[in-house]
């Protein structure tokens, strides 16, 4: 091969080297305006209170009446946002429960933590309940945050929890392709973070929908207005690192939360209350809530008809009769629990 070959291969593969760097650059920076024009279009939606240096955004809901019966706090799952958890905490004021739901770090407009992982969640959670002066909380958790949920109560106080959806079972729900993709060394994280927001607005898109299940009613536009606001939020870049990172460290996290037994045995005196929709196909429900009933004492199940995953935005009278049973539960002692039928649980 003679210089003048020599010499023109390198510059052709010096062209394709630029080529692809310019593509990547170039995507990436797509990716971050649409980031910023999401973030124009759904500003952030309530108060900022600073927890351990991540300013975090949450919403209150007063009771109704002079006191209080005690606090609810919402827990949004991956890719959510405080307000999922509206109706259901507006409907437990109204019965005088104090109520508080907020951004996860990565969710909505709360930036990820430096660590993101769920050690992290869990202490920024019990930072933020500390500063809004909540103890021994009602803590109602939503997918990937009931697992969440229930390893806090494995360590602090809580009167009771209530599984919405929730993912408890370390399966291939947290370890996807896209996730395995953003394991590997130095190509993952650059394809997954460049490439991500071109293939995740359709995905995404897909995704909510399923989450809701079934066709929406045009005339629902508080449904309509939320797959909206939830397939923007949620194809942002900072949104699918923090969904990656999350995922990861959760399917770990799970793992040896139940192979420890003293931290389960933790669990045997809290009343849990699952609900689950019958059309789910984002987790597989049956699943999840057999580790649950396997392993827990004081567990009830309940399977919600026409429900998908995302039962707090489209069933949240079901939700929120879940947490009056719970609560009916607790006064009840756990030996003694309340009559189903006298809850709307099921649909």
């Amino acid at each position: 091969m003679n210089s003048y070959s020599k010499d023109r291969r390198h510059t052709t593969l010096g062209l394709l080297l630029a080529v692809a760097v310019a593509v990547v650059v170039f995507v990436s920076g797509c990716g971050t305006l649409h980031e910023a024009c999401v973030n124009w279009k759904y500003p952030r939606d309530g108060q900022v209170v600073e927890v351990e240096g991540t300013p975090t955004v949450v919403l209150r809901w007063k009771p109704a009446g002079d006191s209080s019966k005690g606090d609810m706090v919402f827990v949004g799952g991956n890719q959510s946002f405080a307000r999922e958890g509206e109706q259901v905490l507006t409907n437990l004021a109204s019965q005088g429960y104090r109520g508080l739901s907020y951004d996860r770090p990565g969710n909505g407009h709360t930036p990820a933590l430096p660590e993101q992982s769920v050690e992290g969640q869990i202490a920024h959670l019990h930072e933020l309940l500390a500063r809004e002066e909540i103890t021994s909380p009602i803590l109602i958790g939503h997918s990937w945050s009931g697992a969440l949920a229930m390893m806090y109560a494995s360590r602090y106080p809580v009167r009771g929890l209530v599984l919405l959806s929730p993912v408890v079972e370390p399966d291939e729900t947290l370890q996807n392709g896209f996730s395995k993709l953003y394991l590997c060394p130095v190509i993952g994280p650059l394809v997954a973070e460049s490439f991500g927001p071109i293939f995740s607005i359709p995905f995404v898109s897909i995704e909510v929908n399923k989450a809701i299940a079934g066709p929406l009613d045009k005339r629902d536009e508080r449904l309509r207005a939320y797959r909206r606001k939830a397939t923007a939020l949620f194809s942002r870049q900072s949104s699918i690192r923090a969904l990656i990172r999350d995922d990861i460290s959760m399917y770990h996290a799970l793992e040896h939360f139940w192979e420890d037994t003293n931290v389960i045995a933790r669990l045997t005196n809290i009343p849990i209350t699952v609900l689950y929709g019958r059309l789910d196909e984002t987790v597989t429900p049956l699943c999840h809530s057999l580790r649950l009933t396997n392993h827990l004492s004081h567990v009830e199940v309940f399977k919600v008809d026409g429900a998908g995953h995302e039962i707090a935005v489209t069933h949240p009278d079901a939700a929120t009769n879940a947490v009056m049973f719970t609560l009916e539960w607790i006064q009840n002692g756990l030996g003694k629990k309340p009559d189903p039928a006298r809850y709307r649980l099921t649909q």
